[in-house]
């Protein structure tokens, strides 16, 4: 699932809370530097105040004030803080003049002109300052795991273009050159990781959010691109008629591209998201810590070894991260699956499931499965970012190897507690293709709504016993 940018003036909503700050500093200071104190106590200097604020609104939302502002310079930046503050303060006068607020006290002339110097003083200052810590951040961050499709002409300057305006948190995981094999070689620092012909196999086992493709005015490879949409990838290109789930326009690291994925969202969609992890995770940890004496007793009764299960689980677009568990299982389960591998009712090696599984602690065990309480230590996961509470269940590192390009679509989102599939009839399906089924409608179908109404089946499953 691709998480779009945010457009226009609400992507700088930290640069228009700072400048609105500024500005009322400014104010506030001019007041202080014309009459000793604030004169606040005034009503005519109390509705400029906020005049103030309503100008900066306007000013941002309808002009273009704070457009490429990462990407100026520091002389294009005091041209673009005076053009800015300036027609802030002339839609000030403006509005106190069709507001008539000027018309029974005279408002100071040289506070108007402290405040205007005062503001451009400030934004100027808090800008640069600002613009340093997010584009440290930024580069620091490396979220999004990016690789780039080119052909050999242009690889080096396609490469250093994107380094270059890298201004989108992008970790470059390596360089696929379409029209050679230069499988190893590096260009311009990053490696070559993979050829036109294996390309498919290494997105497919390898940590991968977006494929940029440039390959010089040549269509970009239909199957490729459709393999990886089909994985869950965004992908970035030229523009192409093809018609994919959704498609937009938008800037990306020096280039205007046409982007294509299997879902998108936004950032209040995603914010909304995290918010209901975070309440829903604190909850759920509450639980746990109460349930942990009572369960590390029965634990321990029945079984010898530790009370939490710990594995290397597969998250989204393969970030690897370790899932914690209530231990049901024999201390030497992993060990005993694989002489069990005729017995996997699932009749496949992509995922594993058998009914009176001999590896489960009798008793303790059955419950914990049953009633899916084994599965409540990973709301720590969820606080932690690695899960969330809905999504798709992950993978082990070995189910994962197996994969096929159509079985990848499941890590397109954070994998999640329950999902989907949990909610269908899971002890049901023994068909993986039909789990990746459910798992890629969830993706399709995505909604703030769907989340909830999946939780809200998950708990009635819990009470139930409908477990696995």
């Amino acid at each position: 699932m691709y998480k779009r940018l945010r457009s226009g003036w609400a992507k700088h909503l930290d640069f228009v809370l700072w400048d609105m700050l500024c500005a009322e500093i400014a104010y506030l200071l001019a007041h202080i530097m014309r009459a000793g104190d604030t004169m606040l106590d005034s009503p005519l200097y109390r509705y400029t105040a906020i005049l103030i604020l309503v100008s900066e609104v306007l000013v941002s939302v309808f002009t273009a004030s704070f457009r490429d502002i990462l990407k100026r310079g520091y002389l294009k930046e005091l041209g673009a803080v005076i053009y800015h503050v300036i027609k802030v303060w002339v839609i000030i006068f403006f509005l106190m003049f069709l507001l008539k607020l000027d018309s029974s006290d005279m408002f100071s002339r040289l506070i108007f002109v402290f405040s205007c110097l005062l503001h451009m003083g400030f934004a100027y200052g808090v800008r640069i300052w600002w613009k340093g810590v997010v584009i440290n951040h930024l580069q620091k961050s490396k979220s999004r795991a990016l690789l780039i499709v080119v052909n050999s002409k242009i690889a080096e300057l396609v490469v250093n273009t994107i380094k270059q305006n890298n201004l989108y948190s992008l970790d470059i995981v390596g360089v696929i050159v379409w029209d050679e094999d230069s499988e190893g070689e590096t260009i311009a620092g990053e490696k070559v990781v993979a050829n036109c012909y294996n390309a498919v196999d290494f997105i497919c086992h390898n940590r991968v959010d977006e494929v940029f493709i440039n390959l010089e005015g040549e269509m970009a490879p239909t199957q490729f691109v459709h393999s990886c949409i089909q994985m869950g990838l965004a992908v970035h290109r030229p523009i192409i008629k093809e018609t994919y789930t959704q498609r937009f326009i938008q800037k990306f690291a020096g280039y205007t591209v046409v982007t294509s994925a299997i879902h998108v969202t936004g950032s209040a969609q995603q914010f909304l998201k995290r918010i209901l992890d975070i309440i829903g995770a604190s909850i759920g940890c509450i639980f746990t810590l109460i349930l942990l004496p009572f369960v590390a007793f029965a634990i321990k009764r029945k079984s010898p070894g530790p009370v939490f299960f710990k594995q290397e689980r597969v998250g989204e677009n393969g970030r690897i991260f370790k899932m914690y568990k209530f231990r049901s299982m024999l201390p030497d389960a992993e060990n005993i699956k694989e002489s069990l591998t005729q017995q996997n009712e699932m009749g496949d090696d992509l995922t594993f499931k058998m009914e009176d599984d001999p590896r489960i602690i009798p008793g303790i065990g059955t419950f914990l499965r049953k009633h899916s309480l084994d599965e409540f230590p990973q709301f720590f996961n969820v606080m932690k970012g690695d899960m969330s509470l809905v999504g798709t269940r992950p993978p082990t590192i070995d189910e994962w190897k197996k994969y096929l390009p159509n079985h990848r679509v499941r890590l397109a989102v954070r994998p999640g507690i329950t999902g989907m599939w949990q909610v269908s009839g899971r002890n049901e399906i023994t068909d993986f293709e039909e789990i990746v089924r459910l798992d890629e409608q969830y993706i399709n179908e995505w909604s703030f709504g769907l989340d909830a109404k999946i939780l809200l089946k998950t708990i009635g499953s819990i009470f139930k016993g409908t477990g696995k």
